[in-house]
C-alpha cells in the first residue's frame, strides 16, 4: 500500500531550521521511502508498480498554499521518489516562492539566469534554489513557458540520467 496519504494543504507545516540542510519532505513524501500500491499522491490517486520509471500527476487547480498549481508531478524510479515539480502563472511566482520560504526557510541561493529566445529578446530569470541532505528544489520565476513559474526537485543519485541534465529552453 502507498505510504502517506497525502493532502495539497500539507505543503504550509511551517518553517525549517534555516542552517543545517534536511531532508526532502513534500506533501509526505520523501526520498527515503519505497513506494509501490494505490493510494493517493500530490492530491490525486495513483497505483505504483514500484520498479521502473513511473509517474503519478496532481489535479490542475489544486492549490500549494494559496497557489494554483498546474502539471504538478511526482516521479518515481524503482519506487523511490525522485523528482517533484508543477507550474503555475507568472503572476503568481512570487506566491510560489514565499509559500517555499514558509515550508522550508529562505533559499540557500539566487541566481539571474537571463535567457534569450530565438527572437533574440533577453528574459529576467531569477532561480530560487533551496539544498538539501537528498536533493536540490529550484524555483523558477520562468518555466519551461514564458508564461509560467515553476518548481522541481531533483533527487540526488535517484533519478534516470535523461532527467539529470539541463534542458535548454526554446521558445
Amino acid at each position: 500500500m502507498l505510504r502517506g496519504l497525502l493532502l495539497f494543504g500539507a505543503l504550509i507545516a511551517g518553517p525549517a531550521a534555516a542552517e543545517e540542510p534536511q531532508s526532502f519532505d513534500f506533501m509526505g513524501l520523501t526520498t527515503s521511502e519505497a513506494y509501490s500500491g494505490q493510494g493517493t499522491v500530490i492530491g490525486k490517486k495513483c497505483k505504483l508498480k514500484g520498479r521502473g520509471e513511473e509517474e503519478c500527476r496532481g489535479i490542475d487547480g489544486s492549490l500549494l498554499g494559496n497557489v494554483p498549481i498546474v502539471n504538478m508531478r511526482a516521479r518515481f524510479n524503482g519506487g523511490k521518489l525522485f523528482s517533484v515539480s508543477g507550474e503555475t502563472s507568472i503572476g503568481n511566482a512570487e506566491s510560489l516562492r514565499k509559500a517555499f520560504i514558509a515550508k522550508y526557510g529562505p533559499p540557500h541561493v539566487v541566481e539571474d539566469r537571463p535567457w534569450r529566445n530565438k527572437m533574440d529578446i533577453n528574459f529576467s530569470q531569477e532561480v530560487a534554489i533551496w539544498r538539501f541532505t537528498d536533493g536540490e528544489l529550484r524555483v523558477r520565476v520562468r518555466g519551461a513557458q514564458r508564461d509560467f513559474s515553476s518548481f522541481t526537485f531533483l533527487a540526488d543519485g535517484l533519478a534516470p540520467e535523461s532527467y539529470t541534465q539541463e534542458q535548454p529552453v526554446n521558445f
